[in-house]
Order: structure tokens, then C-alpha cells, then sequence
């Protein structure tokens, strides 16, 4: 009975959970004095982004190096809290583990792109600038002629990085 009542009480907790979207990554761009804009400071890492129906949700982490920020102390991430309608976002950004006072942000979501699409957000306010982006594959083209020819071209690009994505995905994909 104990067991049935414990998996019962982890079912109803993860409920309220909402699951992020992989592949994220975030850039912050801000003075370093606000009060004598005349210097950039850049922050970046990867995020773990939710979106559910109109509420919106990110955590930010902050990559490990040399960053100095007047809004970002180092080792600590943030938090966005807010709402989307019709493409545009109202957040709180937090800094987690200190106490600095949370702000106001207010963001733009796009997306663009095909068979891979670019979703992009991009936040202003109090002097700041802060973009989410990753990129998705937005509609499985499993051997279709011209996806795979795509593939086939990215396979042999000239960047790392993208040629062992798309040999993956080609792999994947059951081209012929």
C-alpha cells in the first residue's frame, strides 16, 4: 500500500512541472556602468526554456569565464517569469542566489526558417539587451528528396559543427 501511495504522490507532484525545450542558448549584452554606457559587457550560456499556453518560463546558465556584469554576478544564473500573447513576452528577470532586485523585461518571439526553423526571442529593458535562440527541425522529411539532398550538401560543410549535425541527421533520416 506505502508504494502505491508513494508513486501516487510523485505522480501528482511532477503534474505541475512543466518540461523545457532543448536546444536554447542566450546572450546578454548591457553597460557596464549604467550610469556611463561607454562599455559592453556580454553574458551568455545555455537555457531551459517552457512555454505553456501563455505563460512563459526560462532559466539561464551562466557559462563559466571571465564575465563582468553590472546585473549578472558571476556564478549566479536567472530566472524569466512572464506571459506571451500574440508573439510578445512580459517578464520578470531574477537573478538567482542573490539579492538583487527583479525587473522588468519585455521580449518579441519569432520564428522563421524551413525544413530547420530559427526561433528567436529577444528582450529589452533597463538599458539591456537579451536574445534566446535555438534551431529546430519543424516537420519530419524523412526521405524526401529535397530534405535529403539538403542533408546531404550540410554534411559537407566546411563547419565542424554543422557537418556532424546534418551527418546525424542524415543518418537518422533513411535517405537513400
Amino acid at each position: 500500500m506505502a508504494r502505491y501511495l508513494l508513486v501516487l504522490a510523485a505522480m501528482i507532484m511532477g503534474c505541475g512541472q512543466v518540461s523545457a525545450e532543448p536546444g536554447w542558448r542566450w546572450v546578454k549584452v548591457e553597460p557596464q556602468d549604467n550610469h556611463n554606457p561607454v562599455s559592453w559587457v556580454v553574458t551568455q550560456g545555455d537555457a531551459d526554456v517552457a512555454i505553456t499556453g501563455n505563460h512563459f518560463h526560462a532559466d539561464l546558465k551562466l557559462e563559466d569565464g571571465p564575465q563582468i556584469s553590472a546585473h549578472v554576478i558571476e556564478g549566479a544564473d536567472l530566472r524569466l517569469d512572464g506571459t506571451l500573447e500574440h508573439g510578445k513576452i512580459l517578464a520578470t528577470e531574477t537573478i538567482i542566489g542573490t539579492d538583487a532586485n527583479p525587473f522588468k523585461i519585455h521580449g518579441v518571439m519569432t520564428k522563421s526558417g524551413s525544413p530547420f526553423q530559427t526561433q528567436r526571442i529577444v528582450f529589452s529593458g533597463d538599458g539591456t539587451f537579451l536574445g534566446l535562440t535555438r534551431l529546430v527541425q519543424i516537420a519530419p522529411f524523412r526521405q524526401n528528396p529535397k530534405y535529403c539532398a539538403y542533408l546531404k550538401k550540410q554534411s559537407a560543410s566546411d563547419k565542424p559543427a554543422v557537418a556532424d549535425y546534418n551527418r546525424k541527421a542524415l543518418a537518422d533520416s533513411g535517405c537513400p
